[in-house]
């Protein structure tokens, strides 16, 4: 790939957004056709307790009592203020170390990042198996705050490594290559996160109305086709990076 004068700043991959999930869902096409009984029909349903689901981790329990909640919520902000304090800390003591390696130490860093991204998918698909095995649904919010956790971090040190090779490096493409693969990163956690969704609806409708599990069943088949191809193309900018790296 040729290097440009200009390159874009990577979209934020941080983590979960089911916001973004249930807008995914919510997209699908106009209720028509047999199968499809109106707006109640249910296969547009937003999932219970899902709604304030997001990339901002919880940090402390929302079930306390009338008189707490203003002590509640200042010590929520606080303790907010102080995680983006030492996330901000964190990411300067990571760039302050990312800039003193070369070229070779930085791809190295990337792509071991990159495969640690590759693995906490297949523990978040796994951790909702074993959710949909023990019937315990309300594990799930749990389970993705844990994983947005991972992807901040993995996130965090992927931006860096694209810094430090664009600024101090002037690796143009190589970085390009890193923006893009960022953005199709953010559609893969999306997609991720709305089959999610849409396998705890089929659970949920299993022993209820079988038009509607149908409809959800043709709703997890469409997400996985789009995740295949969003696969490819994560592959496709590997490759390229690879080749990049290779002819230099």
């Amino acid at each position: 790939m040729t290097d440009t004068n200009t390159t874009r700043s990577p979209s934020d991959t941080k983590g979960i957004d089911i916001r973004q999930a249930l807008d995914i869902l919510s997209a699908r096409g106009d209720h028509a056709g047999p199968l499809r009984d109106g707006p109640q029909c249910g296969c547009c349903e937003k999932p219970p307790n899902f709604a304030s689901l997001g990339q901002t981790i919880q940090l402390v329990d929302s079930d306390n009592n009338e008189h707490s909640k203003t002590a509640d919520l200042q010590e929520m902000e606080d303790l907010k203020k102080k995680v983006s304090e030492e996330r901000a800390k964190r990411r300067n003591e990571m760039e302050e170390k990312l800039g003193s390696l070369n070229k070779e130490e930085l791809i190295k860093c990337f792509f071991e990042a990159q495969e640690q991204r590759v693995q906490t998918y297949r523990l978040y698909d796994q951790g909702l198996d074993r959710i949909l095995e023990t019937g315990q649904i309300h594990e799930y919010p749990s389970l993705c705050t844990e994983t947005t956790a991972t992807f901040s971090v993995l996130s965090d040190s992927i931006n860096n490594i694209r810094k430090v090779l664009l600024e101090k490096l002037e690796q143009t493409s190589v970085a390009e290559l890193i923006t893009q693969l960022q953005d199709k990163e953010r559609t893969k956690l999306n997609l991720t996160a709305a089959l999610h969704l849409e396998r705890i609806r089929i659970h949920n409708q299993q022993a209820s109305d079988d038009r509607i599990t149908k409809l959800l069943m043709e709703g997890a088949a469409s997400l996985r086709a789009q995740m295949r191809e969003n696969i490819e193309e994560i592959n496709e900018i590997m490759d390229e990076l690879r080749c990049s790296l290779m002819d230099e």
